[in-house]
């Protein structure tokens, strides 16, 4: 794979944004943050060039732009007294990044799509009685947190699917992981939002650790598509 060295440093900014986070340095954590995003889309860039299809590819570039954007705004959102119109927009920034790599997901997995369906709802209707048994969430956020596990439950459940429609294709398998990790890290940013006392201290540190990686198998994937 080409451009590796981008996923390198995406992985060495979000090792830095942790310790920033952990101190409590939060403009050194916005940063970071931002830098370690510009490094995925910067990897998503180059990829991209390098796919022949880029009818499909377009759609998973928009993606990993909207990602980078809603990393950054919601990280604003600790340097402006947690501003909801911010962390509004950030949210939304992430949720339409989610969109734009369904319309990849789906069609890769054409002949699974009921069973896809069914895995990715089941799977999301789990996880939102795990984060939100025995809680009392806001109704806004419960209503980002079902909108939010079922788009990344499918996106995982596309993902995976598609992989098996297509075995042996690279874009298949990096896509598959990269859909995976999204799950694993949505799941965790929630468990921290909703089950805040419950939530141990290291997952924040986890989350991002499988966050940035997942953005950047999807840009890798785009050298094979």
């Amino acid at each position: 794979m080409k451009y590796w060295y981008f996923a390198v440093l995406s992985i060495a900014f979000t090792l830095a944004l942790i310790w920033a986070e952990g101190k409590r340095k939060m403009t050194a954590a916005l940063i970071f943050k931002a830098l370690a995003s510009a490094s995925f889309v910067a990897l998503g860039v180059f990829s991209f060039r390098m796919s022949s299809d880029r009818g499909k590819t377009v759609f998973l570039l928009l993606g990993l732009i909207f990602g980078a954007v809603g990393d950054v705004l919601l990280n604003v959102c600790h340097l402006v007294h947690e501003s909801p119109l911010i962390f509004f927009i950030g949210g939304m920034s992430f949720f339409i990044g989610h969109i734009m790599y369904l319309f990849v997901l789906v069609p890769a997995a054409v002949p699974y799509v009921v069973p896809a369906v069914i895995a990715g709802v089941g799977a999301a209707v789990l996880l939102l009685i795990f984060l939100h048994r025995k809680q009392n969430a806001d109704r806004v956020l419960f209503l980002e947190s079902v909108a939010y596990m079922i788009t990344v439950s499918l996106m995982a459940s596309f993902a995976v699917f598609g992989f098996f429609s297509k075995t042996g294709d690279p874009a298949g398998i990096l896509r598959a992981l990269g859909g995976v990790l999204f799950l694993v890290s949505d799941t965790m940013l929630f468990c921290r939002m909703i089950r805040k006392e419950k939530a141990p201290a290291a997952l924040g540190a986890l989350l991002l650790i499988a966050y940035y990686p997942a953005q950047c198998l999807i840009a890798f994937s785009m050298q094979f598509m």
